[in-house]
């Protein structure tokens, strides 16, 4: 009983997480180094949400083996200090724990997260999707526990690589105000696409 319940609340989590990201309406910020990166307001939120689309030489097959390879998140995920990776009772999903440094006088952050893994057979596209989720065998939080409202990555594939695309929306918690996360945050799909791009292609993850 307890596996069932737990397996129908990631379900439930993650088709959440979905709906709450299909809708949003995205404004275009800027275009640096082939990568786009867009804002977008969110309902009954003070921080705005931030998508970032980039085109990889390498397939989704192999971007999903980076994604899961938490040894290897620090090369492309700035201030990550600590990952992990933690099976469910359901194939396709995974849990995962992320710790990060902060600046001298701030609190560090982590993040607990239930990982959807999906594909579709007939076009390749695979989707990842990401919601926060309370689970028991994380470590306790490292200072503040942040609070991912969504996350999807939409690997699609184009012209021998992937065309990819990052929605997402996140509360780092604490006193920081919304006006200087929101700020802060501009910079976040540019850094970590573009960073996600050279490790791909520097590790040889394609064959």
């Amino acid at each position: 009983m307890r596996t069932f319940l737990l397996s129908a609340l990631l379900i439930f989590l993650c088709a959440s997480s979905f709906g709450m990201s299909k809708n949003i309406l995205w404004k275009k910020l800027y275009e640096k180094e082939g990568v786009t990166v867009y804002n977008a307001s969110v309902s009954g939120s003070k921080l705005v949400a931030f998508r970032g689309t980039v085109f990889i030489k390498a397939s989704p097959d192999d971007l999903v083996s980076v994604f899961k390879d938490s040894e290897n998140w620090g090369i492309w995920t700035d201030l990550l200090y600590i990952g992990k990776v933690y099976k469910t009772p359901i194939e396709n999903q995974l849990v995962f724990y992320q710790a990060f440094k902060s600046p001298p006088f701030i609190d560090d952050r982590d993040a607990v997260y239930n990982v959807l893994f999906e594909r579709d057979e007939k076009s390749g596209v695979q989707k990842v999707t990401a919601k926060s989720i309370d689970y028991s065998g994380a470590p306790d939080t490292v200072g503040i526990r942040m609070n991912i409202e969504f996350s999807r990555w939409t690997l699609t594939p184009r012209d021998g690589g992937t065309w990819l695309e990052l929605e997402t929306h996140a509360d780092p918690g604490g006193w920081i105000p919304a006006w200087l996360t929101n700020f802060v945050q501009r910079t976040y799909c540019y850094d970590l696409l573009s960073k996600l791009r050279i490790h791909t292609i520097e590790s040889g993850v394609k064959k």
